[in-house]
């Protein structure tokens, strides 16, 4: 009978012994498995947050795109198909002292094509505005959404139906002003032309007839 017992109990000790050393055999196994479960799920949210960055970009090129741009150096950008009534705005960057905006376009028999140079605070850095209706070429600036004093050069052909080109090359201390390379005028800096942004152009309003564009450029 005692060596039954004993028997038993060997037995029993050997059966506990496999079944510890088969626990810490499996743990790691589990610990492993843990382990890649929560990698798979930090990949999985690493590959959300690209993908949500993915489509912002998207959405944000898709927006930028839609403004015609000005390509550089010495870039132009063909609108001879763009009959406007509103409108139309052109992103530039950089633009500084030596550079210069050279627009062509079909002269009105009545209208006003004006373009607008903007900074980034809503400022009107430099506003050309011929008047066809009025035969007034005006200058002017805006700031702080108030006008100031218009200058008024004279010598300006209101000649309709024929191309014409004007051009506003920045100089130090003012804006030289010409019109089918001549010079028209000195417009004298009243804000900081380092910060214009942005060109806006309107071909003559719902009021007016479409001016015809024909080329715009940027020169650097």
């Amino acid at each position: 009978m005692h060596s039954f017992v004993c028997l038993f109990l060997s037995a029993l000790l050997i059966f506990s012994a496999s079944a510890a050393n088969l626990y810490q055999q499996d743990e790691p196994e589990f610990a492993a498995t843990e382990d890649e479960s929560q990698f798979d799920a930090m990949e999985s949210e690493v590959d959300d947050q690209d993908q949500e960055q993915t489509q912002a970009m998207t959405q944000m090129e898709a927006f930028y795109n839609m403004i015609p741009k000005v390509q550089e150096p010495s870039g132009s950008q063909d609108l001879s198909n763009i009959q406007a009534t509103v409108s139309e705005s052109i992103a530039i960057n950089h633009f500084f002292i030596g550079r210069s905006i050279e627009v062509r376009y079909i002269t009105p028999s009545t209208g006003r094509p004006t373009m607008d140079l903007y900074d980034a605070h809503g400022n009107i850095i430099l506003h050309v505005n011929p008047r066809w209706d009025t035969r007034a070429f005006v200058l002017n600036t805006l700031h702080n959404k108030r006008w100031g004093r218009e200058e008024r050069p004279s010598g300006f052909d209101f000649s309709s139906g024929v191309p014409i080109t004007v051009r506003v090359e920045a100089h130090h201390s003012h804006f030289v002003i010409l019109v089918n390379g001549r010079i028209l005028h000195h417009y004298r800096h009243r804000l900081n032309i380092n910060t214009l942004r942005h060109i806006a152009f309107n071909w003559g309003g719902s009021s007016f007839k479409p001016t015809k564009l024909i080329n715009l450029s940027v020169y650097y």
